[in-house]
């Protein structure tokens, strides 16, 4: 818990922030939205969001919306498929230097620049 050093540059990073975690949501296709930030590198920018609906074996290009800049959030949405095996929707971006988000993270502490693919629990019913 010592004090550490400022964070300067951080690791490419994607969210699911709609559904919400534990949402409802009826078989078929949903709307899948959220944000992407780039890696903290000078010049580097979102270039690609994908999500997928069963654990990362097959995924749907995202709709990046704003301009594309560096050290800005890049908003996202993208229609995608669920049906009753879906547990969860995940997340994952590549921006414009190729750094890809990585499936696993190593855990710290405070959480800091942990960057793992998001996953999103939902319950498919209806």
């Amino acid at each position: 818990w010592a004090e550490a050093a400022a964070i300067y540059r951080y690791p490419i990073n994607a969210a699911v922030c709609v559904p919400k975690a534990g949402a409802r949501v009826m078989p078929g296709t949903i709307d899948v939205a959220g944000y992407a930030l780039a890696s903290g590198e000078p010049g580097t920018s979102i270039e690609r969001v994908e999500v997928s609906a069963d654990g990362g074996r097959t995924w749907t290009d995202a709709k990046l919306h704003g301009p594309q800049q560096a050290f800005c959030w890049r908003l996202w949405n993208a229609q995608l498929a669920v049906d009753r095996a879906t547990s969860r929707l995940t997340v994952r971006a590549t921006d414009s230097r190729g750094h890809v988000q990585p499936r696993e993270a190593p855990w710290n502490l405070k959480g800091y620049l942990y960057n793992a693919w998001h996953h999103v629990p939902v319950e498919v019913s209806g």
